[in-house]
């Protein structure tokens, strides 16, 4: 997808259901209804679609997908293994810089990816990753401990962003970012909890800039109230558009329902160190309680 369009349009194609109903233009605010407020917008602790929605416009991860789910460059220019494939080395770009202007460059690589170890999602790297090598400004060195084919794809993830060292050094110990500094098209403007996201344009951005002046991501909960939001036009673009609803919805005029192939999971997980979840039987419980024929129904 041609980046231009995917940020002015907020990655439609990693949703499965997406209503529309502004025509594109240069400039302006876009105003997209979320059904939840994302938990986190430090890679460290996010765990949701919602959050990496958000983040990914602001701080991006090296390598990206395209819509045909192939490994395409992004702040990586190019890749190569090893002949034994237990090293993988990447080759940065030299000419992007963080929104606080700290550049970006494998020493930066390097402090993202050893502050991931303590991820929640650290598994998509780590313990495969055994030592992460600077080997110059703009060259890094995976050091692995067996073959390991997911990992470009992993590379991708929007959860494996980059963030600002100067940021990352200037977090306490413990604490977590609330206000990313990335290297993306957009630059964090203000979170208000249960509220809004916004971010604005990065005119500054490495690559080609964003249709948008900025994106405010509206947080309400209920699915109708979304669609009425949308058929009147305070919101611009509804994520998460409800089955039931999406024949309707494509009815209303200067409305579209967008619909494409996603490799978005969703799930429901639990805490098994917890209570009452660290009961083998409860879970068990549980799984016989969902009706999961009416689910692929």
């Amino acid at each position: 997808m041609h980046r231009r369009l995917l940020v002015g349009l907020l990655c439609i194609g990693l949703l499965s259901g997406v209503a529309l109903a502004a025509t594109p233009k240069d400039g302006g605010e876009m105003i997209i209804g979320f059904g939840t407020d994302p938990e986190w917008l430090d890679p460290l602790r996010m765990s949701s679609a919602p959050a990496g929605m958000v983040l990914t416009h602001v701080a991006e991860p090296l390598l990206t997908m395209t819509e045909d789910l192939e490994i395409a460059p992004l702040l990586v220019e190019s890749w190569e293994f090893a002949d034994d494939a237990l090293s993988l080395t990447l080759y940065l770009r030299d000419d992007v810089m963080f929104h606080d202007g700290a550049p970006f460059n494998a020493e930066a690589v390097k402090a993202n990816l050893e502050r991931f170890r303590d991820a929640t999602f650290a598994f998509l790297l780590f313990p495969r990753v055994q030592e992460i090598e600077v080997v110059s400004e703009f060259v890094v060195k995976f050091h692995l401990d067996m073959p390991f084919a997911p990992i470009l794809a992993h590379l991708t993830h929007n959860f494996i962003a980059m963030l600002s060292p100067a940021q990352l050094e200037a977090t306490p110990a413990g604490d977590f970012v609330f206000e990313p500094v990335g290297t993306g098209p957009f630059v964090f403007d203000r979170w208000v909890r249960g509220d809004h996201v916004r971010i604005v344009r990065n005119d500054d951005y490495w690559g080609e800039k964003a249709y948008l002046d900025s994106v405010v991501f509206k947080i309400i909960p209920e699915d109708a109230t979304r669609l009425v939001l949308l058929e009147t036009g305070e919101l611009h673009a509804n994520m998460r558009v409800p089955p039931l609803d999406a024949p309707r919805t494509a009815e209303v005029p200067g409305i579209d329902v967008v619909r494409v192939a996603s490799v978005r999971t969703i799930y429901i997980g639990f805490n098994n160190q917890l209570a009452p979840f660290d009961d083998p039987l409860v879970r068990q419980a549980i799984n016989y309680a969902v009706d999961q024929d009416a689910i692929v129904e």
